[in-house]
């Protein structure tokens, strides 16, 4: 099962597409980001080696899957947990929230898609992106604390059609067992792949007339990097999911 929903858009990027049009905007025209929040991490995520063992008999395509959930609101998931409404400005635009299980403890924990508003201003241009994160939180003693965090979306602002393509888009999977996670780069839906992605920056790159407009190209580079450079498997080491060895397949 996959987690994350394409029927379903948060007010603030029904705002930002109304916000936009074309391609590059204008200098005064600026779709509206997030403000940076501050989640308490459960310390830096180091590296570890992982050997990911298979369940018998289960299909390698299929032992990352999690059972059917059932999406949650995240705030009452919160008020239930101890954090009151007015403390509860971290997930303001989250959604997609569902309920799983995680850890060697059986820690009850909320994954939700949170939307990060990124913004670059170029020789007078406004280049604007939205990047969608799958976050992991769980709650102690009663703070609301971050224990993963993947981009799986890059998406612009300004599509003529706001169903075309996003720039990137990547999947989040949970074993069972809430011990492993695998970021990869398998959907539910028509998706562009990290290959993909990179190349059709290169196509643009290498075409004479693209010349006034390449600082789009090369702003999208570096999030597809950012993003495509965090693919790969983690596991839970005390209290926290920790980054994988990178998979010498991956592309």
């Amino acid at each position: 099962m996959r987690l994350r929903s394409r029927h379903f858009w948060s007010p603030l990027v029904v705002a930002a597409l109304g916000s936009c049009a074309g391609r590059p905007p204008p200098p005064e025209t600026r779709a509206s980001a997030p403000a940076p929040r501050t989640i308490l991490d459960a310390g830096a995520l180091p590296t570890v080696q992982l050997l990911i063992p298979r369940e018998a008999g289960v299909d390698s395509g299929t032992d990352v899957a999690l059972p059917a959930k059932v999406t949650v609101d995240p705030s009452e998931w919160l008020t239930a947990r101890g954090i009151p409404v007015g403390r509860q400005g971290l997930l303001d635009n989250a959604f997609d929230c569902e309920e799983l299980v995680v850890g060697t403890s059986r820690e009850p924990a909320i994954v939700c898609t949170v939307m990060e508003g990124v913004t670059r201003t170029v020789r007078k241009n406004t280049m604007d992106r939205m990047v969608e994160h799958r976050n992991v939180f769980v709650v102690r003693a009663p703070i609301m604390v971050k224990v993963l965090d993947v981009i799986v979306s890059i998406e612009a602002l300004d599509k003529a059609n706001p169903r075309a393509e996003n720039i990137l888009d990547l999947g989040l999977h949970f074993a069972r067992d809430g011990l492993t996670a695998t970021l990869d780069e398998t959907t539910d839906h028509p998706h562009v792949r990290c290959a993909e992605a990179r190349a059709r920056i290169h196509d643009v790159m290498v075409n004479p007339d693209s010349l006034p407009y390449r600082d789009w190209p090369r702003f999208d580079l570096q999030l597809i990097q950012r993003a495509c450079g965090q693919l790969g498997d983690r596991a839970w080491v005390k209290d926290q999911f920790v980054r994988a060895p990178k998979n010498s397949g991956t592309k």
